[in-house]
């Protein structure tokens, strides 16, 4: 088994990079203002549009404005795919620091053991 980090860490990122969906879903999702972000969260927890208008001191047209313009920026058909995209993406970047810690983590070890 081979735990050079400098072989690992490409070999991960290529395969984490690979599948166009993911970028192009990243894309979207990087493209939102915080505002919409922020939104995004909300749509995750199932609030309605009314809950995040009084939530965050907004109009209800604001929040629909916002919700359209992710709706345009993410490629959703409806509040449950956007949701379901940001989720996914949420859960996707989890993962991706997970495996970078987990990578740091393996490097350290390798350097440490090399000194033994």
């Amino acid at each position: 088994m081979n735990l050079d980090p400098e072989t690992q860490i490409p070999l991960v990122s290529g395969v984490r990079q690979a599948h166009p969906f993911v970028r192009l879903l990243a894309m979207g999702i990087e493209s939102l203002t915080s505002r919409e972000s922020e939104i995004a969260r909300y749509l995750i927890a199932g609030y309605t549009n009314v809950q995040i208008a009084d939530t965050l001191g907004i109009g209800e047209s604001t929040v629909k404005t916002h919700i359209d313009a992710i709706f345009s920026k993410l490629g959703a058909v409806n509040r449950t795919h956007a949701a379901v995209l940001c989720a996914l993406y949420d859960i996707r970047c989890q993962i991706d620091a997970e495996i970078q810690r987990t990578q740091e983590a393996v490097a350290t070890l390798a350097a440490d053991t090399e000194f033994m």
